[in-house]
């Protein structure tokens, strides 16, 4: 009965413990204000207050999962508007390595842009630099496909491809 009393005890408090990616417990604090899908692409804000100030986040998301239990890794793309315009995060599954196409926007079955993803290899989080992140936005305004082809930690050989019409839509 005591070992019972002491598992609920520890699943009650583990929502005090949480933690966000940078290690702050503040995970659970984000109110939602909006979300929307469209297709892969996902659309959302939320907000909270810290500090007596109100902080509010908007963002386009892409989450493709390219392994499940027990070893889960995604592959994501979040678009965040930022106080001088959007960045763009390239989250990648651990010991990811690009192929020879590394990371490419296609209209029409032709190479519109494209971007050397072996710079991003040693990162989990790869924030693309101001001019990737302005060829890539531009590209998905008129481009058909974004497309990935890398091999994961496991040594698979990997290819996704995302619609860019729902992008545009959540955009």
């Amino acid at each position: 009965m005591k070992s019972w009393v002491a598992i609920v005890a520890v699943i009650w408090a583990a929502p005090v413990f949480a933690q966000n990616a940078q290690g702050s417990g503040d995970i659970g604090r984000w109110t939602s204000l909006h979300y929307e899908a469209f297709g892969l692409w996902e659309a959302a804000c939320d907000q909270r207050t810290t500090s007596e100030r109100l902080e509010t986040r908007c963002y386009v998301r892409v989450i493709d999962p390219v392994a499940y239990r027990p070893n889960y890794n995604a592959l994501t793309l979040f678009v965040v508007e930022g106080d001088n315009g959007p960045f763009v995060e390239l989250g990648l599954p651990e010991r990811t390595s690009f192929g020879p196409d590394g990371i490419v926007v296609t209209k029409d079955g032709a190479l519109i842009w494209s971007m050397d993803g072996a710079r991003c290899e040693t990162v989990d989080l790869c924030l693309l630099e101001p001019s990737e992140r302005e060829g890539l936005l531009a590209a998905v305004a008129e481009g058909e496909t974004l497309s990935f082809a890398f091999t994961d930690g496991t040594g698979e050989a990997l290819m996704r491809s995302w619609p860019l019409e729902d992008a545009r839509a959540a955009l």
